[in-house]
């Protein structure tokens, strides 16, 4: 086969096999004939991480290669990563287990999850998620996993009569029904650091823990402004869809450069249905802010917006309350702007796969 580097992976795209190496990749075609294959080599720059780091999506590949994630449809790659997340996933990777990377795709979510160990561990223990429909990614745990694929989970039934301990006005079970559709594919990942197979957002606990921490952040928040001057982040604004009562802990920081730590103050709460807006100061050229829930329970934060003041580039903005309050400029969130929709748990123990019984 022609091209650089040695024979990584393959995989089918269209009538071609796409023939993966370390430095390039290329394809194998049946043309028929005497010749019966016809091998071509399509990019000589990018190349394959290891093995099983790529995987279909409607817009045909996304591939973990060396130092980036790219697509293509059996032509021309398409880097996906900005450079800030592309030197951030890299940087995260543990260099000695790089072969442990996988990359694999959720239709069911339009998401392709590149899987990774973090520094100085041996299996995959975070996912950077990639939502091929709005081209926006993610971050998540993973439980030690060391494989994922997708496909329809069997048939089973869960809910008994004998099993079933609610009353008839609160339960909301489905007599003669199965936790899983037959109808699509989920994905499902193995880890046998556990001995456990799992299956993708089903409950709300990862792995059958009590809690799972599910947090936003967003740095380097300038308001839209001259990056030069000083901006006083006074109170914000949440739309946040989650049941009543459900509580948020909020975390407001500032950054002098955008590359500069942030600096983080003492968190604030947050509670679904009771607060409207979270009130603090803090000040800097940037500002941060991290929400954050441990309660099992799925969330949506649909918008948010600051109340905010700013000075110019010269002067340091004013910490008179008065003065702020006069001159602030509040921009209230409206329904129409939907930032994530997430959940505190998307991943769970899985009963069984394919006709084997679950691993316990």
């Amino acid at each position: 086969m022609p091209g650089k580097g040695i024979c990584i992976d393959t995989l089918v795209l269209g009538n071609r096999l796409i023939v993966y190496k370390s430095e390039s990749y290329g394809y194998l075609q049946f043309i028929g004939g005497s010749e019966v294959y016809q091998t071509d080599v399509i990019n000589q720059e990018y190349g394959m991480l290891s093995q099983n780091c790529a995987a279909p999506f409607p817009g045909g590949h996304i591939v973990l290669g060396k130092g980036d994630v790219y697509t293509h449809s059996g032509g021309i790659p398409s880097p996906i990563l900005e450079a800030r997340m592309r030197n951030w996933l890299f940087s995260q990777i543990d260099t000695d287990n790089r072969d442990k990377c996988f990359v694999v795709s959720n239709p069911r979510k339009s998401e392709a999850w590149i899987c990774f160990p973090d520094q100085g561990q041996t299996t995959c223990t975070t996912a950077l998620v990639w939502n091929w429909q709005d081209n926006t990614f993610s971050i998540r745990d993973l439980p030690s996993v060391v494989h994922g694929n997708t496909g329809v989970l069997p048939f089973t039934l869960t809910d008994t009569w004998a099993a079933d301990t609610e009353t008839w006005d609160v339960d909301t079970t489905t007599w003669a029904t199965s936790d899983f559709s037959q109808a699509e594919r989920r994905l499902v990942m193995a880890s046998d650091v556990n001995t456990t197979l799992y299956v993708e957002d089903q409950g709300n606990v990862l792995g059958g823990s009590s809690s799972t921490l599910c947090y936003l952040q967003r740095q380097g928040y300038n308001f839209g402004a001259d990056p030069d001057s000083m901006k006083t982040l006074m109170s914000l604004f949440l739309r946040i869809d989650a049941a009543v009562g459900t509580i948020f802990t909020v975390y407001f920081g500032s950054q002098l450069t955008a590359n500069a730590s942030v600096v983080w103050q003492s968190p604030f709460t947050y509670t679904v249905g009771t607060s409207l807006k979270v009130d603090a100061i803090t000040t800097g050229r940037f500002n941060a802010i991290h929400i954050e829930c441990r309660e099992p329970t799925p969330w949506r934060l649909r918008s948010f917006g600051p109340s905010s003041w700013m000075s110019s580039a010269a002067k340091p903005a004013a910490r008179n309350r008065c003065a702020i309050a006069s001159a602030a400029a509040v921009t209230l969130p409206t329904d129409s702007v939907v930032l994530i929709s997430t959940s505190s748990l998307k991943i769970s123990r899985a009963s069984a796969l394919d006709d084997s019984p679950a691993c316990a």
